[in-house]
């Protein structure tokens, strides 16, 4: 499949299999977002791996286990809400684009 120009959000993609789901999405082009909760040496080190595969990703720490609270100033991104059923966190709609794509549509 080919994922260019297209951004994926990988949870828990600093180790295991996160990390191989993510380079894996590189490969086919896409842009990863390698979500990680403590760990950043290893998120980087998978943002490498993702760039070495043929894609592009940033490393995004976040605790996808908890929802967003009131009073973060905008630390969450754009989204169209939170769905949590047993046990897990799912983002409806999470609207991210690479920093190239906001610079040529110009946003």
């Amino acid at each position: 499949m080919n994922f260019k120009d297209k951004v994926i959000l990988v949870t828990g993609a600093s180790r295991g299999i996160g990390a191989a789901i993510a380079q894996a999405f590189a490969a086919e082009g896409a842009f990863v977002l390698v979500n990680y909760l403590r760990n950043q040496a290893a998120a980087d080190g998978v943002v490498q791996r993702c760039k070495a595969a043929g894609g592009d990703a940033w490393a995004l720490q976040a605790d996808v286990t908890r929802s967003p609270r009131a009073g973060h100033g905008g630390a969450y991104p754009e989204r169209g809400g939170t769905d949590r059923r047993g046990g897990e966190q799912r983002i409806q709609a999470l609207q991210l684009r690479p920093r190239a794509a906001q610079s040529a549509s110009g946003n």
